[in-house]
């Protein structure tokens, strides 16, 4: 089936194509102030500036994750390692002491 077939096999006419916008810019920006452009462009600039500083902050992050995740699958381990020894314990621990009525 084409792009243009439903799933009942009917065909569906397209839409004639609306204009498209000129490439040249706008009757509007043309006649833009110099004050609103300054104004835009320091716009532009400061979503520019949040934008690399988004991207850094996401970079750093993602490498305290990583460390983190990386501890954790340490710690992971070390547990199963010790609950695999049930036998073996460190004394002085609470099974050690006698039981408070003796």
């Amino acid at each position: 089936m084409s792009g243009a077939e439903s799933d009942a096999g009917v065909v569906m006419q397209a839409k004639p194509s609306e204009p498209s916008e000129p490439s040249e810019p706008s009757e509007r920006a043309k006649q833009a102030e110099p004050s609103e452009r300054a104004e835009l462009l320091r716009r532009v600039i400061d979503l520019e500036v949040r934008a690399a500083f988004q991207a850094q902050t996401i970079e750093a992050l993602d490498g305290v994750l990583r460390e983190f995740a990386a501890r954790v699958e340490v710690l992971e381990r070390q547990v199963r390692e010790l609950a695999a020894r049930p036998g073996e314990r460190e004394p002085g621990g609470p099974e050690d002491e006698p039981p408070s009525w003796v």
